[in-house]
């Protein structure tokens, strides 16, 4: 199975525009250093129309982050980069919410 590290930001940006662009132009190319990351993939909030009631999520932005395995992702996290990553948060945008970090195993169904 392969393995998706999930970066969510739960909450909003006073320019939401800023905070994405900062994400794909400066923190992506941190990314990009991992050892062993296969791909990036942000998941930005769009509008929809669901004719059933829901609880919509408040996500600004959802990071997945794919690794070919768990032990792939623990070595990445133990890299220089992960420093260099955390260290780049500063430089972003206002943001007013909550980020949380998780693993994922990830099984395609179909």
């Amino acid at each position: 199975m392969t393995a998706s590290y999930i970066v969510r930001y739960q909450g909003y940006a006073d320019d939401k525009t800023a905070f994405i662009n900062h994400y794909r132009n400066s923190h992506a190319p941190i990314l990009e250093k991992f050892p062993g990351i296969k791909a990036l993939v942000l998941h930005h909030a769009a509008d929809f129309q669901d004719p059933h009631p829901i609880t919509l999520g408040g996500n600004l932005l959802i990071a997945e982050m794919k690794f070919q395995d768990i032990s792939a992702l623990n070595i990445a996290l133990k890299s220089d980069v992960r420093s260099d990553a955390r260290t780049d948060f500063a430089n972003f945008p206002e943001f007013y919410g909550e980020v949380t970090h998780q693993a994922f195993q990830s099984e395609k169904v179909f």
